[in-house]
């Protein structure tokens, strides 16, 4: 719950004696480099298809009176600030209080996720803050939604509003949040940490397209190296939300630039020859208690990305 994402399917390996991770392509990512490109597996569309009709008949009438009766009383509450001070309440409260009655919202939330038996018959032995935060946060979450509905504060006819709310659950683990859904911008600023920042898509979009206007200023040369090369880092003019935002949570970033070093062609040859012997040559760690991120020496990730998107080359003319 620290901002930092956590990354699953990391294989441990050695190579000449010395300990590694080896991180395949994801799942996600092939699917998102096949849908680029409009190719869309048949289960795929299945998918999406019976999800947008469930969502077409969604109906939370039954929830919208029994959270209103059973939490509030049959009242409403005034507003947003007041959804999220009650919703605060209950995931303060002692699971044990809860769980005992099959209405009360832990076990509701513990049904409707899908949580192990075991994992829901420990919640009566310790605070959820103790051994499951982000599980904390997304019962928050769930239990904000409702009693907003209940109070007639968000809408109960938008059933796509429980889904836009969804995106939620990613915010911990970012540290800008943008959207130009009203739904998040009234309830973002209720969950992110005061190290976050929530920023309207209106408002990165035009910025996105000033950095397009002072990029494409540029020499051709220069931008036919590629945008790695001369725009890795944005314009130092603050007058940049971008430049503000790696102000606010890179604030080094100038200095690294400062002391960049151009990597050379020679050089970027010995790189991918070491990664790729590293990813041939690395083998399988054969003790079975395995190893930690810390205890490691070198760190394999592998993806793809496209050489070019628009009108802008992404690594160059001629790069590998």
């Amino acid at each position: 719950m620290d901002g930092r994402g956590i990354l699953w399917g990391g294989n441990p390996v050695v190579l000449n004696g010395q300990k590694g991770i080896l991180f395949p392509q994801s799942t996600e990512e092939e699917a998102f480099q096949r849908w680029q490109t409009g190719d869309f597996l048949g289960t795929e569309r299945s998918i999406a298809k019976k999800w947008r009709a469930a969502l077409a008949v969604s109906d939370y009438e039954n929830r919208y009176q029994f959270f209103r009766q059973r939490f509030l009383g049959g009242k409403s509450l005034k507003n947003l600030h007041e959804v999220k001070a009650r919703a605060d309440i209950h995931r303060r409260c002692r699971p044990r209080t809860h769980i005992q009655n099959r209405h009360d919202p832990p076990k509701y939330f513990a049904r409707s996720s899908g949580p192990s038996s075991a994992t829901v018959a420990s919640l009566r032995k310790a605070q959820i803050a103790q051994f499951a935060s982000y599980f904390r946060f997304l019962y928050s979450v769930e239990v904000f939604f409702y009693l907003g509905l209940a109070s007639d504060l968000i809408s109960r006819h938008r059933p796509s509003n429980k889904i836009d709310l969804a995106y939620l659950y990613y915010l911990p683990f970012c540290k800008v949040f943008t959207s130009g859904d009203k739904l998040h911008e009234k309830t973002v600023p209720f969950f992110k940490r005061a190290n976050q920042t929530f920023v309207r898509s209106e408002d990165l979009k035009a910025d996105l397209a000033k950095l397009d206007a002072y990029y494409s200023q540029l020499p051709d040369e220069i931008k036919r190296s590629g945008l790695h090369r001369f725009a890795k880092n944005p314009p130092e003019d603050t007058s940049f939300l971008v430049t503000r935002l790696w102000d606010q949570y890179i604030p080094t970033w100038r200095e690294w630039k400062e002391k960049e070093k151009l990597i050379t062609p020679h050089m970027q040859e010995a790189l991918r020859t070491l990664a790729e012997k590293v990813r041939r040559e690395s083998q399988p760690d054969s003790r079975s208690e395995g190893f930690t991120i810390g205890e490691t020496n070198y760190i394999h990730m592998e993806s793809r990305a496209r050489s070019r998107k628009g009108k802008w080359e992404i690594f160059g003319q001629g790069a590998k």
